[in-house]
């Protein structure tokens, strides 16, 4: 349906906040999860990833780097176990009336999850070719249903999976070029409460009634929260493109691109404790099918390895277009307004430094860092279900090779700045504080066999 403005459909344009934002990364940081595809990138923060080209997930970080393995059959299985801790502390937050919030601050929020990472390279020297399935964007929130930003959020689950194919070229011994094509998969689940006193009062008053006759007819539902849950799903193709470039001895440069993916979201809505004569006779809150969109965006890597004797250090820059998400929207099938939520991101910029040391030739340990860049521009779109904020990240690892055989360990801890929020619901709670103490830390475990 068509959004007007006036105060009254701004109440009732969001009888459902299914929580919107949800755009993809990583179990709650916009761009965290983009980068973890291994555990032996862990240890190097992924630092350099589309240059080093050291083990098949190079499919992914940059296709080119698929001719720099070893000769014959890649492969490469991983599982990252992740820990996210998140915290809101409120400053203020108020109801429609504008008194102070009902409900706790929300508890952890965080998740757990294990993401795995499958790959496999044929690389016959001149000609490579390879498929890889990834978990290249996830998130995963549960407040406290009682918490004070319930009726904007309480939680989520969106992950994407991502087949690819591809295949690199070998030019020279300087020059070797790669391309994916891959295929996304996209689901997600949306919670959240529903104040129903103010969606009926602006229902009603939406049919020209006076404000007496709203609240009384709404009276019943003062004390009543009914909740939403939306579930849907997309697919969409992806493509990668990638460079690698050593231009002498021990020295690797890679640029990689990814292109942005838009998926058509369909699904279902259900809603429970809205069964009301007004939402029936307006036919809004009522179950049926949803439709919305999402972008997952395009990204550039510039990245450089060098190698000297026992010692290898990396470094990248990588630019995410993030600004391509301006905002998400849901239509229902009812008469329940479109859903929209205003992001406004910003496009980012990753950079990180990276090394490697060979204790023997078995036994390599790594160290990395990086800075990670919020796409979130302030605290006014600093959204319930996204709380995302600028990252610092720190990386460990360590290795043992064999003769076919590669174990990799690696841990990861991601530290998030505090970041204020200061955001609205359109039935007119506002939610007000700071998010705190933000840390996600992964621990991964790699296995790569060559045949």
């Amino acid at each position: 349906m068509a959004l007007r403005s006036g105060a009254s459909v701004q109440m009732l344009r969001v009888a459902v906040m299914v929580g919107g934002t949800c755009v993809g990364s990583g179990l709650v940081f916009a761009g965290g999860f983009t980068h973890q595809q291994g555990a032996v990138g862990l240890g190097t923060s992924f630092s350099g990833a589309s240059a080093t080209a050291s083990d098949p997930t190079t499919l992914f970080y940059n296709p080119a780097g698929m001719t720099s393995l070893p000769e014959g059959q890649n492969f490469s299985a991983s599982a990252v176990y992740m820990n996210l801790r998140n915290n809101f502390r409120d400053a203020g937050s108020t109801d429609a009336s504008g008194k102070a919030m009902s409900g706790n601050d929300g508890g952890n929020f965080g998740t757990k999850a294990t993401i795995p990472n499958l790959y496999y390279v044929y690389n016959t020297g001149a000609l490579a070719y390879g498929i890889g399935f990834s978990v290249p964007y996830a998130m995963q929130l549960s407040y406290d249903p009682t918490w004070k930003g319930r009726f904007q959020f309480t939680n989520g689950k969106f992950v994407v999976q991502e087949v690819a194919p591809a295949v690199s070229y070998r030019l020279n011994d300087q020059w070797s070029f790669g391309a994916s094509v891959g295929y996304q998969s996209l689901s997600l689940e949306l919670g959240s409460k529903i104040n129903n006193f103010n969606v009926c009062y602006a229902a009603v008053k939406s049919k020209g009634q006076a404000d007496a006759a709203a609240a009384a007819a709404c009276a019943s539902q003062a004390t009543v929260e009914g909740e939403s849950k939306l579930k849907g799903t997309s697919r969409a193709p992806v493509l990668g493109l990638g460079v690698l470039y050593k231009p002498a001895a021990g020295w690797n440069i890679g640029l990689n691109y990814r292109s942005p993916t838009k998926h058509q979201v369909k699904g279902t809505v259900e809603y429970q404790n809205t069964s009301f004569a007004v939402f029936t006779a307006g036919n809004i809150l009522t179950n049926g099918s949803v439709e919305g969109k999402s972008v997952m965006p395009g990204s550039g890597s510039l990245a450089v390895a060098h190698t000297h004797d026992a010692l290898t250090v990396s470094a990248d820059v990588t630019y995410t277009a993030w600004s391509s998400v301006k905002e998400l929207a849901y239509d229902f099938a009812d008469n329940t307004p479109t859903k929209i939520t205003s992001l406004n991101w910003r496009n980012t910029v990753r950079a990180g430094v990276g090394g490697v040391y060979r204790v023997t030739s078995q036994v390599p340990v790594r160290l990395g860092y990086a800075f990670d860049q919020s796409p979130t521009p302030d605290a006014a779109h600093r959204v319930a279900s996204l709380p995302d904020s600028d990252r610092h990240v720190i990386g460990l690892g360590a290795g043992y090779e064999m003769d076919k055989y590669k174990v990799n360990l690696g841990i990861s801890d991601v530290i998030v700045k505090n970041a204020p929020t200061d955001t609205a619901a359109t039935t007119g709670e506002k939610l007000k504080g700071e998010y705190r103490n933000g840390n996600l830390v992964s621990i991964g475990v790699q296995v790569d066999y060559t045949l």
